[in-house]
């Protein structure tokens, strides 16, 4: 039986499908993305291109230098990578072929989020010198790095659990996953970090209320004056042309008149205006 990456695409874009025969391990040369003009990428590249599954194909990649903490693309390809690294990198190219093949249909910066987690994982490994295998092989080591983990992974590893815990451990996993022993703690910080990610200061009812009840007297204010402003406008736009016409060169002011002529000199110095301005285009 063959299995495909569930990415809804054109054939000539897809992955290889998985023979099941190959068992756990996929070939060197299985091509696992391509781009948007077909080229393929084997498993075995440090930088799987992801543009071509990417929303509106926009630049994107996964990439497996999982060292690097910065955000943003890798620049790393021509980067010396020690055996131990490789290692481990391989063991991140492989969880991630459980995750297209026999996980859920993710969209692209899905798949990379899920990627950090591993690159967490494989820093933790690290730091103990041993295989990323170990750590999910031996119930202490993975309590310890789910412990670990920032908030913002926490939910993506639970994910990770329960994706590895479903495979089969004989002829989808190749390993058996241990039993975490915390994973009530798992499952409360995942919850509390997803309640804070949705929930907001609310705005005093004091301060709510004051905003309302000043808005709208200030909308009643303005609709009250509207139609003296829009005729002092209109008034202020002929005088202007016509002050202008018979003294050429000359200052003239036809503002204070016309606020005088439409009343509206009360409504300006509430709102901060100087009523002798040369103009109402302060006003707008």
């Amino acid at each position: 039986m063959k299995i495909y990456i569930r990415l809804g695409l054109y054939d000539r874009l897809d992955p290889d499908p998985w023979d099941d025969s190959w068992g756990t391990q996929l070939p060197h040369d299985h091509i696992i993305c391509r781009e948007v003009d077909g080229t393929p990428h084997s498993i075995y590249e440090y930088i799987w291109p992801w543009t071509a599954y990417s929303k509106d194909q926009r630049t994107f990649s996964l990439h497996f230098f999982y060292w690097n903490q910065k955000r943003g693309p890798a620049r790393m390809v021509n980067l010396e990578v020690s055996p131990e690294r490789e290692t481990r990198i391989r063991e991140l190219q492989f969880l991630m072929t459980r995750q297209l093949y026999y996980g859920n249909e993710n969209g692209s910066r899905t798949l990379a989020s899920k990627l950090e987690t591993l690159h967490f994982l494989a820093r933790f490994a690290e730091a103990r010198s041993c295989a990323v295998r170990d750590v999910l092989t031996e119930a202490s080591l993975l309590d310890a790095c789910g412990a670990r983990l920032p908030n913002y992974l926490v939910k993506n590893w639970a994910v990770w659990i329960r994706l590895l815990r479903q495979l089969d451990p004989v002829t989808q996993l190749g390993f058996t996953l241990a039993v975490p022993k915390r994973w009530k703690d798992l499952e409360r910080r995942t919850k509390k970090y997803c309640n804070n990610s949705r929930q907001f200061a609310p705005l005093p009812t004091r301060i709510y209320g004051g905003l309302i009840k000043n808005l709208s007297a200030e909308l009643d204010d303005i609709e009250a004056h509207s139609p003296r402003l829009l005729a002092a406008l209109r008034d202020a736009l002929v005088g202007h042309a016509h002050a202008k016409a018979i003294q050429r060169g000359h200052d003239f002011t036809i503002g204070p008149a016309i606020i005088e002529k439409h009343g509206l000199g009360d409504y300006l110095v509430r709102r901060g205006f100087n009523i002798k301005v040369r103009g109402l285009h302060a006003l707008s």
